[in-house]
């Protein structure tokens, strides 16, 4: 990667990065690596408010740790990951989605090598669940043989009164992607406690970690539950004890899934647990849209203009939503369906070529462009015709296999 040089012990990456070689204050903890080019970089340690080194550490370690911080979006990823990682990381105050992409942040901890991931919630403002976990699924891939997992964080905001849906679904979420074997690799922290009533945190921060609460069986599994306050020292804190545990590292079940056992994004659990949800959608979806053409009706046959011309925005909204959420769920399978098309193409000219006993010539495969335009037509497939081509696909790549 360009502004690194090959020495570089984080290995590269083709995603968004966000270290600099700026400090944050007079008095930081710890500073993050630059990543300009040029010679390798200073490695400065700090520790409390005392510097200790100004010059490059003689030794450079093969392998960096990565711990990726996960949760809904406005848990405080990014503020906590900022506190480590700088000013650099993008900290939003609104109800859009700052973390848009998957961001690495270099940082250095006593003697070891960090990359803090920086990940976009399940309920983002912006991308579907598909397309997040796409982007996941793509770092997993790029990142494996690079970093050496030593756990994920996963922050829960104590200042919500309620458990929301999409709560619930970021937690569920997490759990297929970092897999039960591996939670005790997982530090389960909740943030934002300086404005929530110290009573209530205390009791809803008990009622989580309960048998019957929704962290307790990632408890029972040996998940790690702390409070993260807004300080440096915290997040440090968070860090460190992983790096103490994780030392031997772990693989995500989504990365072994997709590296490893070399599944499709809808074969993994969390590609199952997303066409769940969207299958789920689809018939509540049916049924408010029975009820919209009802109540349409109704209204034409008491000539009520008003309310036929309400129900026909509303209409409107619902079959745009129905139509995004038929797209993503056609965007799971698109892999899918294109690694079944282009085999099942290789095997009929490789037959062909055979049985006309031409020149051995290697069975071309798929151009680029080709597969694109097939990925959009596919996309734009009417549904039952898509249901049909599956279901072929799947058929015949099995036949194949």
């Amino acid at each position: 990667m360009a502004g690194y040089p090959s020495n570089n012990p984080f290995g590269t990456s083709r995603l968004a990065e966000s270290s600099t070689g700026r400090t944050r204050g007079p008095s930081p903890l710890i500073q993050p690596l630059p990543t300009d080019n040029g010679p390798p970089p200073q490695y400065v340690e700090y520790t409390g408010s005392t510097r200790t080194s100004d010059q490059p550490l003689p030794e450079r370690p093969q392998e960096v740790q990565a711990i990726a911080v996960m949760g809904p979006t406005g848990s405080g990823k990014s503020t906590l990951i900022s506190k480590l990682g700088g000013s650099a990381v993008n900290i939003g105050h609104d109800l859009r989605s700052c973390t848009q992409d998957i961001v690495e942040v270099r940082c250095k901890i006593g003697d070891r090598y960090v990359m803090l991931v920086d990940t976009p919630g399940f309920n983002d403002t912006v991308r579907s669940d598909t397309e997040i976990l796409g982007l996941l699924v793509d770092w997993m891939k790029d990142s494996y043989g690079e970093r050496q997992f030593s756990g994920l964080i996963y922050l829960h905001d104590i200042s919500g009164a309620r458990m929301t849906g999409s709560i619930l679904k970021n937690i569920r979420m997490f759990r297929k992607l970092c897999g039960e074997e591996n939670l005790r690799n997982v530090i389960l922290a909740t943030t934002k406690w300086a404005i929530t009533p110290m009573n209530d945190a205390i009791v809803r921060e008990r009622d989580l970690c309960s048998d019957q609460g929704f962290w307790g069986l990632m408890v029972h599994a040996g998940s790690r539950v702390r409070r993260f306050d807004n300080t440096e020292a915290s997040a440090r804190s968070l860090v460190e004890e992983l790096l103490q545990t994780g030392s031997k590292g772990f693989t995500p079940k989504i990365q072994r899934e997709v590296v490893v056992e070399g599944k499709k994004l809808s074969q993994t659990d969390a590609g199952a647990f997303i066409e769940e949800a969207l299958a789920k959608q689809a018939k509540e979806h049916k049924e408010e849209m029975k009820s919209l053409k009802e109540e349409q009706e109704r209204a034409r046959k008491k000539q009520d203009q008003a309310m036929q011309d309400a129900l026909r925005k509303e209409r409107k909204r619902l079959e745009k939503v129905i139509e995004e959420k038929e797209k993503e769920r056609r965007t799971l399978h698109l892999d899918e369906l294109g690694a079944m098309k282009k085999r099942i193409e290789e095997l009929e000219q490789t037959t062909k070529q055979q049985s006309v006993k031409k020149k051995n010539t290697e069975a071309p495969s798929m151009p680029e462009k080709d597969l694109q335009i097939w990925e959009m037509d596919m996309l734009s497939l009417p549904n039952e015709t898509f249901e049909r081509t599956l279901r072929k696909g799947q058929s015949n790549y099995a036949d194949c296999k």
